[in-house]
């Protein structure tokens, strides 16, 4: 890219749906770029050691080609919600070796990440968005994170994915949601000192037992207003004469919780939206 080391300011028409390889390569002056709302894909090293700060991805990217963005002095990057038809693949390394880049959020469209995403970052905390499917082997997407210090997956993922959080060697907290119910034997590095948050009797709390990875039941607190811990009556009664039965043990998840009075009565608290077995 030939006469732009001394791009301050860009703005890319709306027609334009690719921006190839090595397109803003070492523009050190570069500040900020207003990518079109229909752009379809960010070529390798499109913004690789450019001065860039920050940068909105539009939803209607597809694919994030590798070291995009690798070596630039980038702070914040958003990948904007709203186009559900949109799958989004993130290449390797990204991100990686952005050492001022402390904000990544990551939207529902991306279903792949790559490698090295925040290799060298200060990126201290991130959420994994529930739409994410696959991720590279070997070496994961946020290994070598160094500053990376919380891990929160999203409410409606199901899997956590092979290599995902591998070589995340400065984790201290992963929170977990009560719909994951599969992790891939090699989604973290279990050398750590990590602990767990998740709800009781989820399949979080099973993983953690079977890792000895200390578990904290205090995962509400991360998904305000989702996770409530209540209280609830129920009566057991006899389905022929419909009268009410004393002495039945009631238990959540296998952990008995209540035993019926003479009016088949018997109080529990459980998590209000939590599906349980009773």
């Amino acid at each position: 890219a030939a006469n732009v080391e001394y791009l301050k300011h860009v703005s890319i028409p709306e027609t334009v749906t690719t921006i190839g390889f090595g397109a803003f390569w070492n523009t050190p002056r570069l500040q900020n770029i207003e990518l079109p709302d229909e752009l379809l894909t960010i070529g390798s090293y499109a913004f690789y050691s450019s001065g860039l700060t920050s940068v909105i991805i539009p939803s209607t990217v597809t694919n994030v080609y590798g070291y995009a963005f690798s070596g630039s002095k980038i702070t914040k990057v958003v990948f904007e919600e709203g186009n559900e038809k949109t799958k989004t693949e993130i290449g390797y390394w990204v991100f990686g070796s952005c050492s001022n880049l402390k904000d990544l959020i990551l939207s529902d469209n991306v279903v792949t990440i790559e490698g090295g995403l925040i290799y060298g970052t200060q990126v201290e905390t991130l959420t994994i968005p529930k739409s994410i499917k696959t991720c590279a082997g070997g070496f994961g997407p946020l290994s070598q994170g160094y500053a990376l210090k919380e891990l929160i997956f999203e409410e409606g993922l199901e899997e956590i994915p092979a290599a995902l959080a591998y070589g995340a060697s400065s984790l201290e907290r992963v929170i977990i949601p009560q719909t994951v119910t599969r992790i891939a034997s090699d989604a973290f590095h279990t050398d750590n000192k990590f602990v767990i948050y998740g709800i009781p009797g989820s399949y979080a709390e099973t993983y953690a037992k079977e890792h000895n990875i200390p578990f904290n039941a205090n995962a509400g607190e991360y998904y305000p207003g989702l996770y409530t811990n209540s209280d609830y009556a129920v009566r057991i009664i006899d389905s022929s004469s419909k009268k009410p039965i004393k002495g039945v043990k009631i238990t959540i998840g296998g952990e008995e919780v209540g035993v019926s009075d003479e009016n088949g009565f018997v109080k529990i608290n459980c998590f209000a939206t939590e599906t349980q077995q009773i």
